[in-house]
């Protein structure tokens, strides 16, 4: 790989009482093959010693390697995730929990297949599981009863890598997808200034939905990572049910609305009305609204009130809106066919018993 090849890749890292564990991350991220990298660290207010080992370690490092360092209070993943990429520098980010390992070859196959496909910027590579003391259990994160997750709806470049470009992005973001496999350019986040939205309690769907509709996703079926499966897992402390998700995604959504509305105003009052991208301009606030009625309907939901009203203006805007691929495409990008037929026939039943 020439210098070229090599953009600078930096490595975030939250840790979180971790102290029996952040020693072999630190170890295994300064044992890597590939050179250009900075080490971004925040610790989120242990209470054990792992800030201690953290100062330790890195005293004891003769490298010219950039590291960036704040041990602060408890402020919660995503925060700590967004002050950490204010900091970085690099192109591409890596992410990597305090009580994970990073194989050695790590950086630099996320380096080199990131090369081999530059329009696209996020990456999911495969995991070996371990326990808390290291032990193998199970030698794929991905492989399940003897198929990778995504083969479904993946397509096989060669025998390790895939890419993902599926148009049903619930389908995908309800697979197995997890941070701990996850690397992405920083462009990825351009549309939000280059962080995560402080509403969220994960990284890992938004990462999946923002890489899908951005050109898709590079699947690697090398294990590149070491997963640590404990009872201090920071998903351990975060048994979350289904209702808080949705209450979650419903936050995402509202904050999704203010910024329809501005686009809705924009389209309509700042654009001229003769202006010659009139047709583009028809298409994309029909668009926008479709976007707005999902956002509703989600948020409907998680407010436990009827969300009929929203599925039938939904399914008008399908018989009445334009008729070009592409819109179609759009429309059905966050809602199952079959869910909606299901609806449908279930609601005539239901009307026709009344009727009977």
């Amino acid at each position: 790989m020439n210098q070229m090849n090599q953009p600078l890749v930096s490595v975030l890292i939250s840790s979180y009482n971790h102290d029996k564990y952040i020693e072999d991350c630190l170890e295994s991220l300064f044992n890597q093959t590939y050179p250009n990298f900075e080490v971004i660290i925040r610790d989120d207010g242990s209470t054990d010693n792992t800030v201690k080992k953290i100062k330790s370690f890195i005293s004891s490092l003769n490298l010219n390697t950039i590291i960036v360092t704040e041990y602060g209070t408890n402020i919660g993943l995503i925060k700590s995730i967004n002050w950490m990429l204010e900091k970085a520098k690099g192109e591409i980010i890596q992410g990597c929990a305090s009580d994970d390992i990073l194989m050695p070859d790590k950086l630099k196959r996320v380096v080199e297949l990131f090369n081999n496909f530059p329009e696209i910027d996020l990456l999911f590579s495969d995991a070996e599981i371990i326990d808390a003391n290291g032990k193998t259990l199970n030698r794929s994160y991905s492989k399940r009863n003897g198929h990778y997750f995504f083969e479904s709806f993946s397509k096989d470049i060669d025998k390790n890598t895939s890419i993902i470009q599926d148009l049903d992005i619930k389908r995908v973001i309800n697979s197995a997808f997890a941070g701990v496999g996850f690397s992405f350019r920083r462009r990825l986040l351009q549309c939000h200034n280059y962080k995560f939205p402080e509403m969220l309690k994960y990284e890992d769907n938004y990462l999946t939905f923002l890489g899908l509709v951005n050109r898709g996703i590079i699947v690697s079926k090398e294990r590149l990572t070491k997963y640590r499966r404990h009872g201090l897992n920071f998903s351990s402390f975060n048994k979350i049910s289904k209702d808080e998700i949705i209450k979650d995604e419903a936050k995402l959504c509202k904050w999704n609305l203010t910024i329809d509305y501005a686009k809705l105003n924009y389209l309509k009052k700042k654009l001229p009305v003769n202006s010659i991208f009139q047709s583009k301009r028809r298409k994309m606030i029909f668009l926008v609204k479709q976007n707005q009625l999902k956002n509703r309907m989600v948020i409907k939901l998680s407010e436990n009130e009827s969300y009929f009203f929203y599925w039938l203006q939904l399914f008008c805007y399908l018989l009445l809106g334009p008729k070009n691929f592409s819109s179609l495409k759009y429309l059905f990008y966050g809602i199952s066919r079959k869910r909606f037929s299901n609806f449908l026939e279930k609601l005539y039943r239901s009307r026709k018993a009344v009727l009977m």
